[in-house]
C-alpha cells in the first residue's frame, strides 16, 4: 500500500528506523524452509547467498522449533543475514531496530544501541560521504545522548552538520543539505529531551 513522508515523523525516527522495518508483519518468514529476510529483501538474494543460506538452514533450521514472536523471528533472522554476509549498512538498521522495538526495556535496548554504536563507528569512518554516513553520524549522536554521554553526542552532532557531499543521481530527491537538515532537527528534539514523550509513548516500560 502507498505511503506518505510522514513515516519520517514517526516516532522511530530518533533510531533512524522507519515503517514497514517497524511493523512485525515485514519480517517475512517461511516455516517450512526457515528461510526469513524483511519484505525488501525477501527475493532480493543472490545465487551465492542462497548456496551459504541453503547450507545455514539445512545445518541449523528445526522447524520443530520454529521462532514463533517477533522478537524470536528478529533474532533467527539475524542468524540467516550472518549467513547471507550483510554489510554494516543492514546491521546499524538491525540494531537500530531492535533497540527501538525493545526502548521499554532498558537493559536490553541498551544493548542494541551499543551493537549499533559499533557498526555506526565504521560507517561513520569508512563510508563515502553521503546518506548512510549521514545516518551513522546521526545514530552515534542519537545514541551517546541517550547512553547520558552528552558531550560525546554534541561532537557527533558538530561532525553531522559539517558533511556535504555531490548528488550524483538525477533521481534522488534529497540533497546532502536535506539530509543533513533532517537529522539536525532531530538531534535538536533530542538535546531539548521533546522526543521522550513521543518516544516512549504507549509504551510500557520494564523495571531491570
Amino acid at each position: 500500500m502507498s505511503y506518505g513522508s510522514y513515516i519520517y515523523h514517526w516516532p522511530s525516527k530518533y533510531d533512524a528506523v522507519y515503517w514497514p522495518y517497524t511493523a512485525s508483519a515485514y519480517t517475512r518468514f517461511s516455516p517450512i524452509s526457515g528461510y526469513i529476510a524483511f519484505g525488501s529483501d525477501f527475493l532480493d538474494i543472490s545465487d551465492e547467498e542462497k548456496k551459504r543460506v541453503a547450507a545455514f538452514l539445512k545445518k541449523s533450521y528445526d522447524k520443530e522449533k520454529a521462532p514463533k514472536s517477533h522478537e524470536e523471528r528478529l533474532d533467527w533472522l539475524a542468524k540467516v543475514y550472518q549467513a547471507r554476509e550483510a554489510d554494516d549498512a543492514f546491521w546499524l538498521n538491525y540494531y537500530c531496530l531492535r533497540a527501538y522495538l525493545s526502548r521499554g526495556k532498558p537493559k536490553q535496548s541498551k544493548s542494541f544501541r551499543q551493537e549499533a554504536i559499533k557498526v555506526a563507528q565504521r560507517l561513520a569512518r569508512d563510508a563515502e560521504p553521503g546518506f548512510d554516513k549521514a545516518k551513522a553520524i546521526f545514530v552515534l549522536g542519537s545514541y551517546s545522548h541517550m547512553l547520558g554521554q552528552k558531550e560525546q553526542a554534541q561532537k557527533h552532532f558538530a561532525e553531522l552538520k559539517a558533511l556535504k557531499w555531490k548528488v550524483e543521481n538525477p533521481e534522488e530527491a534529497s540533497t546532502s543539505e536535506d539530509v543533513v537538515a533532517y537529522f539536525t532537527k532531530l538531534a535538536d528534539a533530542l538535546k531539548s529531551d521533546e522526543y521522550e514523550e513521543e518516544y516512549f509513548k504507549h509504551v510500557e516500560m520494564e523495571e531491570e
